[in-house]
């Protein structure tokens, strides 16, 4: 037996050596996890393929996320307190699973194909777009479910502080604290959907108990991501009553100085002031992104308070700053790339 077993595998090596495309043909065909993170050495957005982020690893930039994804991948973004706003998440891939883990500057999701599975962690603000099977919203995660779902569940592990909008239909949603079931309903009016701190606003008329739908939700046409006539509403807001105008913000980089023997001893900072003027302020929340410079400069997404690390060289140092607002009710997001110049002399 024990020279039997030798024998397949010594078959196995040989066959290894000898027809190592076949089996890396296997391994291409299998589907992958990417996660994605802000680095902040970096100054921007960055991915690994992998199902949690290990700092010790290589990374790329989204260029490699979108050169690989495939049909059946499953990705997940993840935020934290320093990471500035993600802008638009334009997936053009047949997802398994999307997970938005506490990406607490918020975050907009087009989904050009259905995904099977999408998960919206504690601390995650985002707008979701497209087509869904199943959403799942934790804890105070807010998020707006801008067309028709299938499946909602929102559930409390830590907390029942979610917000949550819902501008298409739902044909099943379930609410539940610590495995506790709160409320369950089926097939929700279109834009009746309303969760606030994790209290229902939900209207009884607008949904069923029992599993057969009534007369509203069945008169209502379905919408879907491909409808012209379907405005994407912003998180937390209510359905649009007029158009939104664009946002004022209006930024010019300027020039600063830093003392060399200064920088040669310590860490130097700017303020925000000193590197970018404000012409006009933009509308919402304000974010900042070095999207290109040295990577012995960063900047606090926040803040705007730039880092000058100590040992960078003498010289005229470019950098390049996106400034981005968020907009409100009233305005539209917008976001202006400036030039900075910072000389170390």
């Amino acid at each position: 037996m024990k020279k039997r077993i030798l024998s397949l595998f010594s078959a196995f090596i040989i066959a290894f050596s000898l027809f190592p495309c076949a089996i890396a043909q296997v391994s291409a065909d299998e589907h992958h996890t990417y996660s994605v993170k802000y680095v902040p050495e970096m100054g921007e957005w960055r991915v690994q393929q992998s199902s949690s982020w290990d700092s010790s690893k290589e990374n790329g930039n989204m260029d490699y996320l979108w050169g690989n994804l495939q049909d059946g991948d499953s990705l997940m973004i993840i935020g934290d307190e320093i990471s500035p706003a993600f802008g638009d998440l334009k997936i053009e891939k047949k997802l398994a699973n999307l997970t938005l883990s506490g990406v607490t500057s918020s975050i907009i999701v087009y989904a050009r194909q259905n995904i099977s599975e999408i998960y919206v962690l504690k601390g995650t603000v985002a707008s979701l777009n497209g087509s869904y099977d199943t959403i799942y919203v934790y804890d105070n995660s807010s998020c707006n479910i801008n067309n028709d779902v299938k499946k909602l569940q929102i559930s409390g592990e830590t907390s029942m502080k979610m917000n949550v909008t819902v501008f298409g239909k739902v044909d099943f949603c379930q609410i539940d604290n610590r495995g506790n079931v709160l409320s369950t309903m089926y097939y929700v009016v279109p834009g009746t959907l309303k969760v606030v701190d994790g209290e229902i606003k939900t209207d009884a008329a607008n949904y069923s108990t029992n599993g057969q739908s009534n007369k509203p939700y069945n008169d209502t046409p379905q919408k879907n991501n491909n409808d012209p006539a379907f405005n994407i509403a912003p998180v937390g807001s209510t359905p649009p009553k007029s158009a939104k105008v664009s946002n004022p913000l209006k930024v010019k980089g300027k020039t600063a100085t830093v003392k060399y023997s200064k920088l040669k001893k310590k860490t130097q900072k700017l303020s925000l002031k000193k590197i970018i003027k404000t012409v006009k302020k933009g509308q919402g929340k304000i974010t900042y992104t070095k999207v290109k410079g040295s990577k012995k400069i960063l900047i606090n997404s926040k803040t705007g308070k730039v880092t000058i690390k100590k040992g960078l060289k003498k010289g005229t140092h470019k950098i390049k700053i996106k400034v981005s607002a968020a907009g409100n009710d009233k305005y539209k997001s917008a976001s202006k790339t400036v030039s900075v110049k910072i000389k170390v002399k």
